[in-house]
Formats: C-alpha cells, sequence, structure tokens
C-alpha cells in the first residue's frame, strides 16, 4: 500500500469518517487535490465498503476553461463508471450583492454538493482540503486577527446541512499529492488564477510559507496543521463548557429573543462569555452572522459594564441591550435609511465588490510604485486612497463602526478612540452613524471619505501600492 494511502486510510479511521455501506459525493474540481482524493477514494472503495458519486460544478469564470475543468471530470468519471452530476452556475451574474466571489463560489459550491447528496440518498460528502489548505487557513486567520475558533482551521469532519463534508487528505502535503499523481501517471487540470499573489492565499501560498520553510521551518506545514489539531480537540471542550454556561445563564427564550442573566454572564470566564455571545447571536439570526473580534469584544463590554439602556446591533439582525440585571439579546429588522452596525463586506484584492447595505462599492487594486509618494499622496481624495500594500497583513473588509473602535489617526502620533475623534473632528451625528471603514484584518485603515491610519500609510520605501477606490452604489464608473 502507497505511503499516502496509508495516510488517508489512518485519518478516515481517526475521524470516523466512513461507515460501511456510505454513499459519498466526492467534490472534484479537476484539480490535482481532488482527481487525487478520488482516485485514493475509489482504491479504497471496496476495502471500506463505500459508494463514490462524482459532483463538479462549473462557476463560469477564465474565458471557458471551468467548463473544459468540467467535462474533464465527467471523463474521469466515465473512464471510473462512476456515477457524475456536473452542473453550470454563473456565479459573477449571481452572487449576492456585497459578497465576494470567493466566498459566493464556495456557497454555491457547498449548496451544490448538498444537493447531489440528497438527491443520491449519500450520508457523505468528501472534498480535497489538504495539510497546506490547514496551513494556509490558520495563517490567513492569525493574520487577519482571530480567537481560539478561528485559529483551529478546516474541521476534518463537520455538517453540511443535512449530510456530513469530510476531509480525507487533510492530513497530507500537496507535495505528496503531487508525486503521488506523478508516480501513477494521474493528469489533471490547473487553475491559473491560483498563481496570482494578489489573493492573500495565494500570497501565502507562493510566498509566505515558503520563506518560513526555508528560513525558519522547513516543516511549517506540518507543525500548523498539527496546532490546528490540538485546537480543534480544545475548541471542542470549550464549547461544551460554553453550552453548560448556556444553561446557566439563558432564563428565557423564545424563537426570536432571549434573556440573560447579567450576573451569572459577568461571573463567567471571559473565554467562555465570547463562545455565548457568538452562540447565543447564531441562534436568533436568520443567516450564518460573520462576527468579527471587535463585534464580540464590544457585545461583551456591554453585557459587563453598559449602563441600563445601552444597545449594540451585533450583525445584520440580532441586537443585544442590557436592562438592570438581564442582557436581552432579540431579532430585529434593521432601519433601511442607514447602514446598521456589525455589517460587515470582505473586499477582493485585487477586484470589486458592492457592499450594497453599507450603500458604497469598492475597487482595490496593487501596483508596483512608479511615482514619488507625494504625487500619490496629491491624488488621494474622499474617494480614492493608496496604502502601502506590504504593511496590509490581513485580509481587507468593509464595515460600519462598532463601540471601542480605535486606529491611529495620521500624524497625531498615537491610538486614538473613533468616538473620541469624531468629538474633536466635530463630526456631525448623522454622519458618525453613516461612517464606513475599510479594515486590515481587525485594524482600521481608513475612514471611508476622511481620515487614513498611520500604519498603512505610503512612505520613500514603498514598494507596492493598494489603491483603494470607492463610490456611492450607482454611482461607480
Amino acid at each position: 500500500m502507497d505511503d499516502l494511502i496509508a495516510t488517508v486510510l489512518n485519518t478516515i479511521k481517526r475521524y470516523d469518517m466512513f461507515e460501511s455501506g456510505d454513499s459519498v459525493v466526492v467534490g472534484v474540481s479537476g484539480g490535482p487535490d481532488s482527481v487525487c482524493l478520488l482516485r485514493i477514494l475509489d482504491d479504497l472503495s471496496a476495502r471500506l465498503s463505500i459508494r463514490l458519486v462524482v459532483a463538479c460544478l462549473d462557476h463560469s469564470t477564465r474565458d471557458g476553461e471551468s467548463q473544459r475543468d468540467a467535462d474533464f471530470v465527467q471523463r474521469l468519471a466515465d473512464g471510473m463508471q462512476l456515477e457524475c452530476h456536473v452542473n453550470k452556475v454563473d456565479v459573477a451574474a449571481l452572487k449576492p450583492a456585497g459578497v465576494s466571489f470567493e466566498v459566493a463560489a464556495r456557497d454555491f459550491r457547498y449548496e451544490f454538493l448538498e444537493s447531489v447528496a440528497k438527491t443520491t440518498r449519500s450520508a457523505k460528502v468528501a472534498v480535497g482540503h489538504t495539510a497546506n489548505d490547514q496551513a494556509e487557513t490558520v495563517l490567513m486567520r492569525l493574520l487577519s486577527g482571530t480567537g481560539l475558533r478561528g485559529l483551529a482551521g478546516i474541521r476534518p469532519v463537520r455538517p453540511l446541512g443535512d449530510v456530513i463534508l469530510v476531509r480525507p487528505l487533510i492530513d497530507v502535503k500537496r507535495s505528496e499529492i503531487m508525486d503521488y499523481l506523478k508516480s501513477h501517471n494521474v493528469s489533471f487540470r490547473i487553475d491559473e488564477t491560483n498563481f496570482d499573489p494578489g489573493y492573500l492565499r495565494n500570497k501565502l501560498r507562493l510566498e509566505l510559507i515558503p520563506t518560513l520553510e526555508k528560513e525558519y521551518n522547513r516543516n511549517v506545514v506540518e507543525a500548523l496543521s498539527r496546532a490546528a489539531s490540538v485546537l480543534q480537540e480544545e475548541e471542542s471542550y470549550l464549547s461544551e463548557r460554553a453550552r453548560e454556561t448556556a444553561a446557566q445563564v439563558v432564563q428565557f427564550e423564545t424563537g426570536d429573543r432571549l434573556e440573560m442573566s447579567r450576573p451569572a454572564y459577568g461571573a463567567s470566564s471571559p473565554v467562555l462569555r465570547r463562545r455565548l455571545i457568538i452562540d447565543v447571536t447564531r441562534r436568533l439570526s436568520d443567516k450564518i452572522p460573520r462576527l468579527t473580534l471587535a463585534s464580540i469584544q464590544s457585545a461583551d463590554a456591554l453585557c459587563v459594564e453598559g449602563r441600563t439602556g445601552s444597545r449594540v446591533l451585533i450583525c445584520d439582525d440580532v441586537e443585544l441591550s442590557v436592562e438592570r440585571d438581564r442582557v436581552i439579546v432579540r431579532k430585529v429588522s434593521p432601519d433601511p435609511s442607514e447602514p446598521a452596525s456589525g455589517i460587515v463586506v470582505d473586499v477582493p484584492v485585487p477586484g470589486r465588490v458592492a457592499a450594497a447595505k453599507l450603500g458604497i462599492e469598492v475597487e482595490t487594486a496593487v501596483l508596483e510604485r512608479t511615482q514619488a509618494v507625494q504625487e500619490l499622496i496629491a491624488k488621494c481624495g474622499p474617494t480614492v486612497q493608496f496604502f502601502d500594500a506590504d504593511k496590509v497583513r490581513g485580509s481587507l473588509c468593509v464595515r460600519t463602526r462598532l463601540p471601542g473602535d480605535r486606529f491611529y489617526p495620521l500624524g497625531l502620533g498615537g491610538a486614538k478612540k473613533l468616538s473620541h475623534y469624531f468629538t474633536d473632528a466635530k463630526y456631525p451625528m448623522d454622519k458618525r452613524r453613516q461612517t464606513v471603514l475599510l479594515l486590515s484584518g481587525e485594524e482600521i485603515m481608513w475612514i471611508i471619505g476622511g481620515a487614513v491610519d498611520e500604519r498603512f500609510r505610503l512612505t520613500d520605501d514603498t514598494r507596492k501600492v493598494l489603491e483603494v477606490r470607492c463610490a456611492q452604489i450607482g454611482q461607480a464608473d
């Protein structure tokens, strides 16, 4: 038995990924990882007593290349005498306003895989995430600013609607996959966009991880993967403790409202309180809310220290308020006339996103600096700014302001609370409510239309420039 197959078999057994008689939908894009996954599961299918179904979603990208990828997958499945389901979706045309292409493509892909699983009465969906994907995810979340839940990375097994998603290659390095495919003379497709360093994940894959391997730890991928595995176990333990805490703290719950004992909440560990904020928000929200560390910390501070009547909209449709000895969490309908607190929209680099709920469109590009810094600064204004691209360490997003926001206003030489900055700058109250911020991870880069953060400014040492342009929805070029 190949070492790679033995590793995969060990992963499958360790996480109890399959049961005898399972029908398994295998997500195959045509790339090396998913093709390797399909080949290995096919080799193990008799031993594991599982039935395989191939599924491929064409995202309508790369001038028809994605269609050729889907055709390749269909031929591959036919040659292996496996049932194959192929579908096509124009992600760019159908993605919701304010959602990046990458996030929308992932959501469409998982919806498709789940639908194929239901159609074929399959209990499991298998995808080809590797140890390298795990390492990249941990680094991305570390750079963006996250807690233990985020650093735990990609789960080997997790729910996907009514079925179970599994990742049998999660302990396998990408180099091992390439060696396997080469030694077995297996063909695959290459997606050229994976080599574009303009995307943060690609930049980590192509630049940061090779540097870490060369200069710090040649086994950095394995080290990050092991760390994620340990953190997943600790996260599971803490999540169980959080559920026990919720049973003591939550006093009343209906479909659109719950109440927590404020003294019991305040007496709990800050670690468990943060998890409790996430849990109660997800119970009430109609969506799967993306909660930033800043929004969770703001909600926690309100619960512990806020005066009666204080409130915060922690996500688009869930509000948290305090009333003496109670914390009230309820589902709300945001006022459409102004951006709601807690709205977060990912910003691709390079790329463009329409953040409809914030009323703006944001476009980014990364350029080599060919002009003097002062010439670039002269071009800046309320709708365009330039930043030092190498100082941007986390994924970009735009969001509304949150209680406790701080930044380093250009020229002031230190940190300042956003609320204090607004007071000193005599911002009108209605303008404060409508303020939209550009962030790198959890760090404010730009009060859009206003001040820039000192930490991201251009200097004479700047080599690459991040250009950010904003326009009101409907006014973009």
